[in-house]
């Protein structure tokens, strides 16, 4: 696999100088650049707008002296990951992935070297529910992503009830290069397991907790014994002693989560997988802040915790100090991959050559990109911290008590990737497809796969709609991504891929590149043979359904899709669409 970046494509994504400057502010001299506007706050309008002095350019770097008052709390967090190891998001520019995910860590470090990073659950396979079997290449997966993981340094693992089917306790365990929290099992400590983790910020103390849900079979509980959610956070909670937050990780359906409540659980945030149609959303219930993941890495998500004068617990929907951490978080946001942009400049810079790229405007002039020129991006940092620091100096937090706020960051497609996370990667793609080459080079089949071509003499009316559709294109969308050895990829860029008769090899089965016929109603010799054979009527293949299309296009590469509208644009002549 490749993984082709360039300057220009990281300028495409990176929020550079955010609000546009006047044409004449464009074409100045780029030696003594004007202000750089900045754009309206996130969330709530606390700022009022009017201009300032622009801040000095030389100020520009974060972390900021202004928070030293502060006890700041920065937890971020990945869940649901759902063994996914590469970027997602197809079509469009793909999010996410493990390699990315370990820069973007990275990033958040350097801005805040006391950022606390752990991995929540669901982050080892696909194979959420509880009821799947769990294949062999399903282990293997998931021990590759447990030792990925590694590469965004996380501080702590709080495995769901789908890793541990995946990878038992005992050899998770053995396996994970950082502590694993589980707090409700009947044996406290298994297999080298913590029933908590104690974090310090400052003064004050939090403890992070793993709730796995219960487990579905009875043979799993048998092998999986755990306490109810409720009385283990209690226990775990009195045993820590004074504390100042409580945050719990947890795999529970919104049905345990219900029980737990009913039976007295006390935790301040708790963070839960999404329910259908509501990712990465929070709100509070009574005092707990309830969180909720989003699937597929995507996306690294922060909680934010500013303590207020008061000692001991206190969480809760009051006061504007919820707002404002927002608002301080997104510009943080903002700040890292602006800093990152100016940080390539200079280094292009230093290579001797002038990384400033003049543009034609909408009126045809010709001015400098503000995105390509470092001075500029030098003072839109600059204005960013100040910005932030006026946001802070405006945050209240209740007395007694504590501000919370959390957020999704997504983890860009333009983020540079970890090398050594993408060299492990390809060489487990390398692998991956020898051995489904490998296993199916012995394999017999009934029926193979044909390509295209061979439908072009019977149905060229059909042949000739889909050469027009998108389907037709889904392979050249890989290689212009560079993922074109990608196992991930290939199963929904080409025909039959893993299957006997099937794509294997993209050297070597050129006749099945793409979306095409057989992808959709399956393998079709059987069907060619019988339409050759006088008094045969051909099979039909497969009925393509809903289903038959939901298996690419899913909620994670195709968030957007629906079926009354996207069937009839690939509909062909002839075809009879099943319910």
């Amino acid at each position: 696999m490749t993984r082709p970046h360039s300057l220009m494509t990281c300028l495409a994504f990176a929020a550079a100088i955010t609000a546009a400057c006047s044409v004449e502010d464009r074409a100045a001299d780029p030696v003594a650049p004007p202000l750089t506007e900045l754009p309206p706050p996130v969330v709530g309008a606390v700022d009022s707008g009017e201009r300032r002095a622009a801040a000095d350019a030389e100020d520009w770097r974060l972390p900021d002296d202004a928070d030293g008052a502060l006890e700041w709390l920065r937890l971020a967090f990945v869940q649901d990951n759902r063994g996914e190891m590469e970027a997602c998001g197809c079509p469009g520019a793909p999010t996410g992935g493990l390699a990315r995910r370990a820069s973007f860590g990275r990033m958040l470090q350097e801005l805040h070297a006391d950022s606390v990073l752990v991995e929540g659950p669901n982050a080892l396979t696909r194979a959420v529910v509880g009821i799947e079997q769990i294949r062999g290449d399903q282990r293997a997966r998931g021990r590759k992503v447990l030792e990925l993981m590694a590469g965004w340094r996380p501080q702590a693992f709080f495995p769901g009830q789908a890793d541990l089917a995946v990878v038992p306790l005992a050899e998770l365990g053995r396996l994970a290069q950082f502590p694993v929290v589980i707090s409700n099992l009947e044996s406290p400590g298994a297999a080298g397991t913590l029933p908590s983790l104690s974090v310090q910020v400052g003064g004050r103390r939090v403890l992070l907790l793993g709730l796995v849900r219960p487990a579905v079979s009875e043979e799993a509980r048998r092998s999986l014994p755990l306490q109810d959610g409720a009385e283990a956070a209690a226990q775990a909670i009195q045993e820590a002693g004074p504390v100042d937050l409580v945050v719990a990780f947890t795999d529970a359906s919104l049905r345990d989560q219900t029980a737990w409540f009913a039976a007295g659980l006390d935790v301040d945030v708790l963070v839960t997988p999404p329910p259908p149609g509501r990712e990465g959303d929070s709100e509070w219930r009574g005092r707990t802040l309830i969180v909720r993941s989003q699937p597929a890495g995507r996306s690294v998500q922060r909680l934010d915790v500013v303590f207020g004068t008061g000692a001991g617990r206190g969480l809760g929907p009051t006061g504007p100090g919820e707002g404002i951490l927002r608002q301080v978080a997104r510009q943080e946001e903002q700040y890292m991959h602006q800093r990152r942009l100016l940080q390539d400049l200079r280094a292009q810079e230093a290579g001797g050559e002038d990384p400033r790229v003049r543009v034609r405007s909408a009126g045809d002039e010709v001015v400098l990109d503000p995105r390509t020129d470092p001075e500029r991006v030098q003072q839109g940092l600059a204005e960013l911290k100040a910005l932030r620091r006026r946001l802070v100096g405006q945050l209240t937090v209740p007395r007694p008590g504590h501000a919370a706020s959390a957020i999704k960051m997504t983890v860009r497609a333009d983020l540079p990737e970890d090398p050594t996370v993408a060299a492990t990667l390809d060489a487990f793609g390398v692998r991956r497809l020898e051995e489904i080459e490998q296993s199916l080079a012995g394999a017999s089949s009934k029926s193979s796969y044909l390509g295209h071509e061979a439908c072009v003499d019977c149905h060229t009316s059909a042949q000739g709609h889909w050469a027009r559709t998108p389907h037709a294109r889904a392979w050249a969308t890989l290689v212009a991504r560079g993922e074109e050895r990608n196992p991930e990829c290939l199963t929904c860029h080409t025909t039959g891929f893993g299957a006997p008769g099937g794509f294997a090899d993209p050297d070597k089965a050129l006749h099945l590149l793409g979306v095409q016929c057989e992808a959709c109603h399956g393998p079709m010799e059987l069907h060619a043979i019988q339409a050759r054979s006088p008094g045969f009527k051909p099979d039909p293949g497969r009925p393509v359904r809903e289903a038959t299309c939901r298996t690419c296009h899913d909620p994670i590469n195709s968030p957007r899709f629906d079926y009354s509208t996207y069937a009839p644009r690939v509909d062909h002549p002839g075809r009879r669409r099943s319910p």
